[in-house]
């Protein structure tokens, strides 16, 4: 219920702006109106007591603590893994890439897009060392995290802390989207039926999980502010 304008930019680009604007290259940046938080648990803890809902980060010691390492270890460690077998899988697909990058952004980023691909996908390689070794390794690390948390929630929990959407809930399921393609998930991606056969295989398997349940029921909470 918290009124905001979303602005998405170039990787690359977006770092330089989040910086001029006072994020230290850290995404998400809300600034504007007196404001300026950086990255998703400083907007979370200053729109928590105004959201009328139950916080995304507890106020007790013991589940602040849980829920802030659940969101380090999927909105940072395993996003990394699915990162690596994304675009490893994805950025050879120059023509749909370029028109999922070039969506969100800004028309002259659009334009500018067919020149700097090249350039852009050797950086993606570089920060993310992607390699077919490296791929496959993710891969087994990303079933590793969704059989830890389908045995987080066999006790038939809600969310991954209970019955209460958390910030933990939030980084997860940004994070694994990507490949379970919640129904409500509005990503740019290229068809699937168009995407490697090494990458659909692996997004049958995580969708086949308890877990692939839990993020349809986040975002399916995130849209109805239920939870």
């Amino acid at each position: 219920g918290i009124s905001y304008r979303e602005k998405n930019r170039l990787f690359g680009w977006v770092s330089l702006l989040t910086l001029l604007h006072g994020g230290w290259m850290r995404i998400p940046l809300l600034y504007g109106g007196g404001l300026r938080l950086s990255g998703s648990q400083a907007i979370a803890s200053h729109f928590d007591a105004q959201t009328g809902r139950p916080p995304l980060i507890p106020d007790d010691p013991a589940s602040k603590a849980q829920v802030e390492d659940d969101f380090v270890t999927y909105n940072s460690k395993l996003a990394r893994e699915v990162a690596v077998v994304s675009y490893f899988h994805l950025l050879p697909e120059r023509a749909p890439m370029i028109a999922c990058f070039g969506k969100p952004i800004t028309e002259f980023g659009r334009r500018a897009l067919p020149y700097t691909y090249g350039l852009l996908r050797g950086i993606f390689r570089l920060l993310l060392g992607l390699k077919p070794a490296r791929a496959a390794q993710a891969s087994a690390r990303i079933l590793d995290q969704l059989d830890l948390v389908d045995a987080r929630i066999a006790d038939g929990r809600r969310f991954l802390h209970g019955n209460v959407l958390t910030l933990g809930d939030l980084g997860l399921a940004a994070t694994l989207a990507p490949l379970l393609l919640p129904p409500a998930y509005a990503g740019q991606l290229p068809a699937v039926t168009s995407m490697p056969a090494a990458l659909r295989a692996l997004m049958a398997q995580a969708q086949e999980r308890p877990t692939a349940a839990l993020v349809t029921r986040i975002y399916a909470a995130i849209g109805t502010n239920d939870g």
